[in-house]
């Protein structure tokens, strides 16, 4: 199991450079020289694939990047319900006045700067829309989720918005990526890609889930806790006939 099946979410990161910043960022108390320059080379792009290690700041980046194009509203995608909720939530505190669509909530003021949407509704709904800005966050799955790819590549290729950035984590080989996307959108695309991480990353070998005592799960949706279910009960010890039994009259007893 990926953990991204159970939780993937975006971290907020620093502040840099005298420019106040502090409106893209919840948190702002460590700079990142990989921010700066990519902000520095994409502001004046329409079309921009963003390449960087989960929770590296590639947030403070699509919002400075979105904020300077003319079009608006600005739309952020995101593959998962909740993802949809917590950009939601973040925009809010900022004090923006956000607008959100995910099928089971519907919130739009008058006059919003961002919405936030599931990548279904946008590809549904707002594929059409040439006045706005777009961002496609974590892309990436499009390779880890085959049951949201579709929408991912069909929002893409229907896409009618100016100006499109698709934000992910780190691609094997950006150079193909990169020639794919373009060939479905229909348009050329500049890539900046970032390596640097806030933490070094080490490998410490297979984790043995049999040796596993006690763990906290996180699942953000009802396919990840499928999953992790699935997981649990395939590491169960087969249960003898007699205490099978014993489990099914105690069930009929309480009636669960």
């Amino acid at each position: 199991m990926k953990y991204r099946d159970l939780f993937d979410e975006e971290d907020l990161m620093s502040d840099f450079n005298n420019k106040d910043y502090s409106k893209y960022d919840i948190k702002a108390d460590s700079d990142f020289k990989w921010q700066k320059k990519c902000i520095d080379e994409i502001n004046d792009k329409n079309n921009v694939i963003l390449s960087s290690p989960t929770g590296s700041g590639k947030t403070k980046v699509f919002l400075e990047w979105a904020e300077n194009k003319k079009e608006r509203p600005i739309i952020i995608t995101s593959p998962i319900k909740a993802l949809s909720n917590q950009r939601y939530r973040e925009l809010v505190e900022r004090g923006y006045k956000v607008a959100l669509e995910t099928g089971d909530i519907k919130n739009i003021p008058e006059h919003y700067d961002y919405l936030c949407v599931t990548q279904e509704i946008y590809t549904n709904k707002y594929v059409d829309r040439e006045d706005v800005t777009v961002i496609l966050d974590e892309f990436h799955y499009i390779f880890e989720n085959s049951d949201r790819a579709r929408a991912y590549v069909d929002g893409l290729y229907k896409s009618k918005a100016k100006s499109l950035l698709l934000c992910s984590a780190t691609f094997g080989n950006i150079k193909e990526f990169k020639k794919y996307i373009e060939k479905i959108a229909g348009r050329e695309f500049s890539v900046f890609e970032n390596y640097e991480r806030i933490t070094d990353m080490h490998f410490g070998g297979d984790i043995e889930l049999h040796n596993i005592e006690n763990a906290l799960v996180i699942a953000f949706s009802k396919d990840g806790i499928d999953r992790a279910v699935e997981l649990l009960r395939s590491l169960r010890d087969e249960q003898s006939p007699e205490k099978v039994q014993k489990i099914r009259e105690l069930a009929e007893q309480y009636k669960v």
